[in-house]
């Protein structure tokens, strides 16, 4: 016991010390840091004034922080006061012991854990029905978490913590109370990447069913000793969380690889109820008895693999028809910028030059035909888009929208083709002029010979893959970037014509 005590003298002597609100002196060794630097703080192995060995958890006030950024702070403070005081015994959550302020430093005293279910596993010191007791456990405390009417919001294995022979969920720095208000001082869309919920990546409220999510993803590294999806970056975990099937599991359970991919269904209304529902089924499964229904549970996950990869499946080609609608819109709204500096341009020699929009020169009624008219008394070049080619085309194809620049002399000339296209991550607007070849003949049928031309849209659709690959053909295309001069060019050509 001395040497205990001389230790801890030694210690608050030696260490980094604070006075928590009881009172209390708390050391701890700024060198001895427990894990990683979280996003809201990080841990130090510390001790307080009776020797007793604590984790203590800084959250330094970063510059220009400001009063939301402390109000954010203060956040875990809030909850644990909540979970301490709670009307139960609370077994699965970590309450805070003590809380201190030093300068702009705020430090939370906690009870050190003797490890947390990501070294554990790690270190592979679980055999599977330890695993289970774990899951189970941390399902027990979202159930806790739920009388309190609390969410975590950052439920992760690093974030759950054996303390003597129970596992309890741990850091509630990014939690939310249910029963406050969201508009302000929040961590709305924040998270751990590999744990966020489809709806967390779309900027949407949590629930109780985004705890579940990440519970099941939890779940998922813990009985499979695999993650659901690996990233490796935020653009790559964003796209698998709303897009992508997680890989079957295969935990020698069906019910259980089952439910792991009820949890990890992508709308909130197909994961399970709450965490009770979940415990229930967890508990069942528990319990060792004979299968008699192997048939049947085979069945059920079959068809819940199915129903999975339906989802998932749905949810990409409404991501992608999003990112197409955008793309879009991205494009018109570019092109319709060109043209507009293009009139500028030619105003400044030609006063006279005018500029109609047509009613349809809106992205909503690209279906219509978008169309612009460039003028100069009699000499006029229309601009129109088509609006559904691109489902005609290869899904390699870069096409985003088209169109044609007409001459509008009599009979109308498609003088050439416009094209928006991806190129990397950016969308660009070409001009293509087709001229005949010395290949064709001269029945040549796809354009005035004598002069370059564009194609309409059932030409265009029938030539485009000629365009994406480099061959001799009955034509020549001269690609130029779409600028405002190549359009002053086309309407020189209309005046001069008229």
């Amino acid at each position: 016991m001395a040497d205990s005590v001389e230790e801890t003298a030694r210690a608050l002597n030696r260490f980094d010390t604070v006075v928590g609100n009881s009172g209390t002196k708390w050391a701890f060794d700024p060198n001895d840091r427990i894990g990683e630097p979280g996003g809201f703080g990080e841990v130090f192995r510390g001790r307080g004034s009776h020797g007793e060995a604590v984790a203590i958890k800084r959250v330094r006030m970063p510059s220009g922080g400001g009063v939301g950024f402390e109000r954010l702070r203060e956040r875990e403070v809030e909850i644990g006061r909540l979970i301490a005081d709670a009307g139960f015994e609370v077994k699965h959550l970590v309450a805070p012991l003590d809380v201190g302020r030093s300068g702009d430093d705020l430090f939370i005293v906690m009870p050190l854990g003797d490890s947390s279910l990501a070294a554990a596993l790690r270190n592979g010191g679980l055999d599977a029905a330890a695993k289970l007791d774990a899951v189970g456990q941390v399902a027990d405390g979202l159930m806790e978490l739920a009388q309190l009417s609390l969410l975590h919001r950052d439920l992760k294995p690093g974030n759950v913590l054996r303390i003597g022979e129970r596992w309890k969920l741990a850091d509630f720095g990014m939690a939310r109370d249910l029963l406050e208000s969201t508009a302000t001082y929040t961590f709305r869309g924040g998270g751990t990447w590999p744990y966020m919920a489809p709806e967390v990546w779309n900027n949407q409220s949590a629930t109780v069913k985004t705890d579940l999510y990440a519970f099941g993803v939890l779940a998922y590294d813990v009985l499979t000793g695999g993650s659901p999806f690996r990233g490796p970056d935020e653009h790559d975990f964003r796209r698998q969380h709303l897009e992508v099937a997680p890989p079957a599991p295969n935990t020698g359970r069906p019910a259980l690889d089952r439910l792991l991919l009820r949890l990890l269904a992508k709308g909130p209304a197909q994961r399970p109820q709450d965490a009770r529902d979940v415990r229930d089924r967890l508990r069942n499964m528990s319990i060792a008895r004979t299968n008699e229904y192997p048939d049947l549970q085979q069945a059920a996950l079959s068809a819940q693999i199915r129903t999975t990869a339906a989802e998932a499946e749905r949810q990409q080609q409404q991501a992608q028809a999003r990112r197409a609608a955008e793309q879009m819109r991205q494009a018109v709204a570019d092109l319709d910028d060109i043209i507009a500096s293009a009139v500028d341009e030619a105003r400044s020699e030609l006063p006279e030059v005018e500029l109609k929009t047509g009613p349809a020169a809106r992205v909503s009624a690209i279906q219509a035909g978008v169309r612009w008219r460039l003028s100069f008394q009699e000499a006029h070049v229309e601009v129109a888009l088509w609006s559904d080619v691109q489902d005609f085309l290869g899904a390699d194809d870069p096409y985003v929208i088209g169109g044609t620049v007409t001459i509008a002399t009599a009979g109308g000339w498609i003088v050439a083709n416009l094209v928006c296209e991806r190129l990397g991550d950016r969308l660009v607007w070409s001009a293509l002029e087709f001229r005949a070849s010395g290949f064709a003949s001269a029945s040549y049928e796809l354009g005035p010979i004598d002069r370059t031309h564009g194609f309409a849209r059932p030409r265009f659709i029938e030539q485009r893959p000629y365009m994406l690959r480099a061959a001799l053909h009955i034509w020549n295309v001269t690609t130029s970037a779409l600028t405002p001069d190549v359009l002053l060019r086309f309407l020189r050509t209309a005046i001069d014509l008229s």
